[in-house]
């Protein structure tokens, strides 16, 4: 068997790297594949820092006296997620690089809902921030709950009493998130040690990739039913191809070239045809649930525009089609989460995020006047654009003028996290 047989025989496990901004977590992707690639002899390729930030959409910011050459220093920031893979002795893995910053928190969600467990990386001198608080509670709202944590730059932190104090704040932070604060592996490390203090530091990104490997369980997905993707990139189209290529992972059911399927929500339905399916940069005849999969779709007699596809539409069964309306019930946080300061009441408009798709919606509170922050309610929710969903779907709400307020000049692209909820009935 060749070693491309063997890798694409092993189980694929999705991790996402979460946590405050500037906390390492592109430092620690790098780290990982550089000894990945040690190990490997070259069948894994390591990445750049560079090529990360490339990827992630850098946002630079300057800080320090322009009028003085020489001093300050431009801060980059990772916009949107970047995935790499890689692989081990037992499994394959989807490595998703998430950004931290508030004003993206919206892709780091995305980036959030199409994996199966987290690595929380949290920086040993600065302890939990505001935004390790907030990435855990997107993760509850998105129902993941297998989470190890990293910490960095322990190389630069001598007091040992103050590492266990950082280790108890964060295992009671992720028990009031919702998650198995004391059985989490927690691991003291450094991405990016001083020179001279490499190989001391290298055991600490070993020992998370055997947590990784063996540790964190890789869930069962529902290979059986009609097919269900979600949209998570779509490209331009190149000169001379034939239909738009796009990519997702398959949620349940299993494609297949020749299959045709409906494209569902922000907008009328579109028919169309998967005329190639590609893993890993290798072709395939079958894509099911729990893979990460490129697709080559083509409308018959029509050819397909960028602009009639974006992210979050489904990929489904023909005859599925988008709701508008659906009635939840909604979860508001509580203000010392960080949540909502005022009740939320029928009329309220948020957005929601379901998977890769984010809607505007109306709420109405049903059975009773108002949601006070922390309590819950059955609420119905009138979409501004149709969108894929199903019964039993996860939801997180997101408001713009509610919770942490951003520094002073700063855009609200997606400041304040309301609450979470669950589709009980999606209806047209």
């Amino acid at each position: 068997m060749s070693d491309a047989d063997a890798t694409s025989n092993r189980p694929t496990l999705a991790v996402a790297t979460i946590g405050h901004h500037h906390s390492g977590k592109t430092l620690l992707t790098v780290a990982i594949t550089e000894l990945l690639a040690q190990r490997s002899g070259g069948a894994v390729r390591p990445v750049t820092l560079l090529e990360l930030e490339r990827r992630g959409g850098l946002w630079s910011e300057f800080h320090g006296d322009i009028h003085s050459p020489g001093e300050g220093r431009i801060e980059t920031r990772t916009v949107s997620a970047s995935e790499v893979r890689y692989a081990t002795e037992h499994r394959n893995f989807i490595h998703v690089d998430s950004p931290g910053w508030r004003p993206w928190l919206k892709n780091a969600a995305r980036a959030q809902a199409v994996v199966d467990a987290l690595i929380l990386v949290v920086s040993a001198p600065r302890g939990v921030e505001a935004q390790t608080h907030e990435h855990l509670l997107l993760a509850r709202a998105l129902g993941l709950s297998q989470v190890v944590v990293f910490f960095k730059k322990c190389d630069r932190v001598v007091d040992l009493e103050w590492l266990d104090m950082v280790e108890q704040d964060v295992r009671e932070l992720l028990i009031r998130c919702g998650f198995d604060g004391d059985g989490t592996r927690i691991i003291r490390g450094a991405a990016a040690p001083r020179e001279g203090d490499r190989k001391r530091w290298e055991a600490c990104i070993s020992d998370l990739l055997e947590v990784l490997e063996l540790e964190l369980q890789i869930p069962e997905h529902p290979v059986q039913g009609s097919p269900l993707l979600y949209l998570d990139h779509v490209y331009s189209r190149r000169p001379g191809q034939e239909g738009l290529v796009v990519d997702g992972r398959v949620r349940r059911g299993q494609v297949r070239p020749g299959d045709t399927l409906t494209i569902a929500g922000f907008g009328e339905p579109i028919e169309v045809q998967v005329s190639k399916l590609e893993m890993n940069r290798r072709k395939v005849e079958r894509a099911q649930a729990g893979e990460f999969v490129g697709l080559r779709l083509v409308r018959p007699r029509l050819a397909l525009q960028p602009e009639e596809l974006h992210v979050g539409q489904a990929l489904v069964k023909q005859g599925k089609t988008a709701v508008r309306r659906v009635t939840a019930h909604l979860d508001l946080l509580a203000t010392g989460e960080n949540g909502r300061r005022t009740p939320v009441r029928s009329g309220h408009i948020g957005l929601l995020l379901f998977g890769t798709a984010v809607v505007a919606g109306r709420f109405d509170v049903l059975g009773q006047e108002t949601i006070a922050p922390g309590e819950g309610a059955t609420v119905a929710v009138e979409l501004v654009l149709p969108v894929y969903l199903e019964d039993g779907m996860r939801f997180l709400l997101r408001d713009g003028n509610q919770g942490p307020l951003l520094p002073a000049a700063e855009r609200a692209r997606w400041a304040g996290t309301a609450g979470m909820g669950r589709v009980l009935e999606a209806r047209g």
